[in-house]
């Protein structure tokens, strides 16, 4: 039996989890409702504070935040100015008499923490720093992109970049004054993510709160522990959006509180009512605030109506019906109200009658949850999430790195459970990690016994962990005995092993100068030994799942030589590391990045996948089915957008493609060819929720949660185990044999007459140590890398090969006629396994080429041996191998001494 104790702690919408038994504090005044005990026990805190102000002299507040903006900056860009920066700022004065300063409700220092942004704009934040004496306070700040800081009008920094905030970027002394001070944080957004950084210690998810912001944090902590209804966590939620408890007011002053809740209603006529409530006394309370709350509930239903296209719904009626006539017999019937209430709405929409409206429209809304509720596929009773809240990092590295690159602590999240699987659902803790370590990363067996997920662990370095889905029998699985590696991102293979990315391979990212290790795939047993490595490549492996045929799909990235270095494709193998070849996507521009790809239940090559930038937003996009099947290059096996029923989906070329898309998707999971659970942000100021969606265009939400993102859906069910497909290395060899059809077939010889190609020259690629490396070391913005020469083997007359290569090492190659010069450049590489048999049928051919019927020359030849260049293997070095030839041939007459003769010394 695990013993948890699940505390939410809620201060200005913002949840926490805590198992930290202390007694409650003597101003914490216990009532019936939750707005009467937070009323009582803040009246109780000021009397508190007024009896231990001597407590406090002296400590360093620091105030709440207040937002502004974001501004459109014109012409100006980062040079724009409002104004105010050099003078006192009164949060209370409008700019430009429409623009409010408003109290930033999320806002938590030590961590990133988004803005809403618009191009070429500039969002400003103010906070007030209180202190007893003069005084020095170091503050540590990070910002996307530009970045200006003030104390009391006097500006501390000048940042003009383009940059993904991150923790650190810059630091500044504060030179504070006895009393208040005024800092004042100028974010200017060039294009896309938008948000900044804020702390006084150097680590990340450590900065402290004011002993008066603590305070009131231990409150709203106790009040949501304590009030722990469906309607109460929602109200605690939404009432400190709009102030209405953010300052003092006199002890008992009712009529203070009532004239925020009416200042606060949305709509006119429901304010208007709340007004004069307010004013005929203190009685009117409640009744106020259930104006509040009814013109929020009332609001949000207009808005979900302005947003609802009823055809969707009807289109998966439809489909839902003929696709399951035996369990989704409500389709008639369903269509047949929905048709009722829809000319209903249109009539009372053109009357203006909203309350009709809004009843109608609820109806309608109702049903709609009711008919996409009733798909058959959803016959499970629970979904695994991951609940991580907005206060924590995200958890999503850059579209350029892995987890690695990540916060290990700092987080509040854990492995949740929904059940029932809809919106009124409760999500109940299967695991929480202990000091906010991060955890992520499931991968459920197929048993729906266990999991596999990713969490600091020996070392404090990335561990592979597995748990049961009662929460019970916690193991680390890596054995964790390198301090210096990480591992993360594991999947289930059908024969019971393990396959995850490790940094083991001690490589650097090579266009951030070797800043981020690179995570290749390993496999090993399910005990943690026997680890092999099963991919070498130049940078990243990620996201590993299983497909249906018993095969491994997984993105991999790669820019070698590559005219633009958008290269993040799909790739599959077998679990043993034999047989790696492109799934989607080499050579092709679009899409840049490849995440979380997931194959389609009972389609043969269809896989959903969530497709980012190169740069920009970390790992969520636009979720794309594509099949392979049709097309393997751009988008011709891109099968449809999600929304986009009925669009072609039409390759975008650029860089930070999706920073400005919504909805925005992460961790597809597939019902079926239709239909997909997926973590999805509907807009910026939404939260990461879990939707149903299908290709009709419906999005409906699943389950929402105060204060958290929520990722990885994943139905705790059993699913059919692929087929094992044995291995097929031979560990006691250490090389391999390539077979080589004709090199004149596929376009990667375009042009070049049969019988020119005599050789095929063979390097490995030599990849930089971390902290090696980088844009201009080896060449500019494409040859990263080392290449060591392994020599040359022979092509015959009918564009044929076999050939031996070493087992275990990244090749490229290239074609070469009789003077031993370059043809073309493979920019790739290929890997064998030990024992491997690695055949191709030509050179950038389909895989759905078939070779020759006709007997080859090099297929009936013993395979041959590489051929040495001149010497042993090693890199490449003007220095070394160009220079000592002009030394020997060319230096006598090309010395230097005559201008009309280069000079080759």
């Amino acid at each position: 039996m695990v013993l948890r104790k699940a505390v939410l702690m809620l201060f200005a919408g913002i949840v926490f989890a805590s198992s930290v038994f202390a007694a409650d504090p003597s101003y914490y005044q216990r009532k019936d409702a939750w707005q009467e005990t937070l009323r009582c026990s803040l009246e109780a805190l000021c009397e508190w504070e007024s009896e231990h102000a001597d407590e406090d002299a002296g400590k360093l507040d620091l105030g709440p935040w207040y937002v502004l903006g974001p501004i459109s900056c014109g012409g100006k860009s980062f040079n724009f100015s409002p104004g105010f920066e050099t003078g006192k700022i009164d949060i209370l004065k409008a700019y430009n008499q429409s623009m409010q300063w408003k109290r930033a409700k999320r806002h938590k220092d030590g961590t990133v923490m988004k803005l809403v942004g618009r191009n070429n704009a500039a969002t400003f934040l103010h906070r007030t720093i209180t202190v007893g004496a003069d005084s020095k306070l170091t503050v540590y700040l990070g910002s996307d992109d530009g970045l200006e800081a003030f104390l009391n009008g006097k500006r501390l920094i000048s940042r003009n970049v383009a940059r993904g905030v991150s923790p650190n970027q810059d630091k500044a002394d504060l030179l504070l004054k006895a009393g208040e001070n005024q800092l004042l944080l100028k974010i200017y957004n060039r294009t896309g993510d938008h948000g900044y950084y804020f702390s006084t210690s150097p680590k990340p998810g450590q900065a402290a709160l004011s002993p008066r912001l603590q305070r009131r944090e231990g409150l709203w902590k106790l009040v949501a522990r304590d009030f722990s209804s469906e309607q109460a966590q929602r109200q605690i939620s939404l009432e400190p959006k709009d102030g209405i408890w953010d300052s003092a007011w006199e002890k008992g002053d009712i009529k203070e509180l009532a004239n925020r809740y009416a200042r606060a209603c949305r709509t006119k006529r429901l304010q208007s009512d709340a007004v004069k409530l307010a004013a005929a006394g203190p009685t009117k309370l409640d009744e106020v605030r259930a104006l509040y709350h009814r013109s929020i509930e009332l609001k949000e239903t207009l808005a979900k109506l302005e947003k609802l296209d009823i055809e969707p719904v009807k289109r998966a009626i439809r489909d839902l019906s003929e696709s399951f006539p035996l369990k989704y017999k409500q389709g008639p019937e369903l269509l047949r109200r929905l048709n009722k209430l829809q000319e209903a709405y249109q009539a009372m929409n053109n009357a203006g009658d909203e309350d009709a409206i809004v009843k109608i429209g609820g109806e309608i809304l109702e049903l709609r949850e009711k008919a996409l509720l009733g798909n058959p596929l959803l016959d499970f009773d629970k979904l695994l999430v991951v609940k991580r809240s907005v206060t924590s990092n995200q958890g999503l590295p850059q579209n350029w790195q892995g987890n690695c690159a990540l916060p290990k602590t700092g987080y509040d999240n854990e492995i949740a459970v929904l059940s029932p699987v809809r919106a009124g659902g409760r999500l109940r803790t299967l695991y929480r990690p202990e000091n906010g370590r991060f955890v992520g990363d499931v991968d459920l067996h197929f048993d729906a016994g266990k999991m596999l997920f990713s969490m600091p662990g020996s070392h404090n370095r990335w561990q592979i962990w597995e748990i049961g889905v009662d929460g019970l029998r916690l193991r680390q699985v890596t054995l964790g005995e390198h301090d210096d590696v990480e591992n993360y991102d594991a999947c289930y293979l059908a024969d019971g092993r393990v396959i995850f990315d490790s940094t083991r391979c001690f490589q650097g990212i090579p266009c951030v100068g070797g800043g981020n290790a690179v995570a290749n795939l390993f496999v090993m047993n399910a005990d943690g030994t026997k680890i092999r490595q099963l991919c070498f490549d130049q940078d990243h492996n990620w996201c590993p799942t299983m497909l249906s045929n018993g095969r491994v799909l997984y993105s991999r990235w790669e820019y070698s030589d590559s005219p633009h270095y958008f290269t993040r494709l799909l790739f599959h193998m077998n679990p043993d590391g034999s047989n790696q070849m492109e799934y989607y996507g080499s050579n092709s521009p679009w899409p840049n990045s490849f995440f979380y790809a997931k194959p389609i239940p009972n389609q043969a090559t269809a896989v959903v996948a969530v497709i980012s930038g190169h740069h920009g937003v970390p790992r969520m996009g636009e979720l794309v089915i594509f099949d392979p099947a049709r097309g393997r290059q751009q988008a011709d096996g891109a099968v449809q957008r999600i929304p986009g029923y009925g669009k072609k989906v039409e390759p975008v070329i650029g860089d930070q493609i999706v920073n400005n898309s919504w909805p925005k998707f992460l961790h597809p999971h597939p019902l079926s060819e239709k239909y997909f659970l997926t973590a999805m942000q509907p807009d910026s100021t939404a939260l990461w929720g879990i939707y149903l969606v299908d290709i009709f265009d419906n999005m409906l939400l699943l389950k929402e949660e105060p204060g958290y993102r929520l990722f990885e859906p994943v139905p705790i069910c059993k699913r059919p185990r692929p087929p094992v497909i044995p291995d097929r290395v031979d560990l006691a060899r250490q090389d391999a044999l390539v077979y080589l059809s004709d090199i004149y077939v596929g376009g990667g010889l375009n042009g070049v007459p049969r019988g020119t190609v005599k050789k095929l020259r063979l390097y490995e690629y030599h990849y930089a140590y971390p902290q090696m490396g980088g844009h201009i070391h080896i060449g500019i913005d494409g040859p990263w890398d080392v290449r060591r020469t392994l020599g040359t083997v022979p092509v015959e007359a009918d564009g044929s090969a076999n050939f031996r290569v070493p087992a275990n090492m990244p090749i490229g190659a290239q074609p070469l006629d009789k003077n031993g010069r370059a043809l073309q450049i493979m920019r790739s590489w290929f890997t064998a396994m030990p024992g491997e048999v690695l055949s191709c049928v030509g050179c950038h051919e389909s895989q759905s080429t078939a070779p020759s019927a006709k007997p080859t020359i090099a297929a009936v030849r013993k395979p041959s041996d590489i051929e040495p260049w001149r010497g042993p293997s090693r890199g490449f070095s003007f220095k070394r191998e160009v220079q000592p030839v002009l030394d020997k041939y060319c230096v006598g007459c090309h010395d230097g001494k005559s201008k009309e003769r280069p000079n080759f010394t």
